[in-house]
């Protein structure tokens, strides 16, 4: 009855597009799996970020640009699929 519902990066972008949502970049991970949402505020390394999410966040508890950049290059090598932010 029930079954596993897959939905790639390239599927999110088409469906947040109908709310003027664009994706600005990262177009070669299109058929990446999205197997998580997670909104992240804090600057921690959360132990709940693992592969293959979609982490929302607005950066706002970052104390600066090279604090972002380095949370950014974490996300990279916990080798999620997505990230939005406002």
């Amino acid at each position: 009855m029930g079954g596993i519902i897959i939905i790639k990066v390239k599927d999110l972008a088409d469906l947040i597009l109908e709310d003027n949502i664009i994706l600005m970049a990262g177009f070669e991970g299109l058929d990446k799996i999205i197997d998580y949402i997670n909104v992240q505020e804090i600057a921690d390394k959360s132990p709940w970020i693992r592969p293959n999410g979609f982490v929302l966040t607005t950066f706002s508890n970052f104390t600066g640009m090279d604090q972002i950049i380095e949370h950014l290059e974490w996300y990279l090598e916990m080798q999620i699929s997505a990230l939005g932010f406002h």
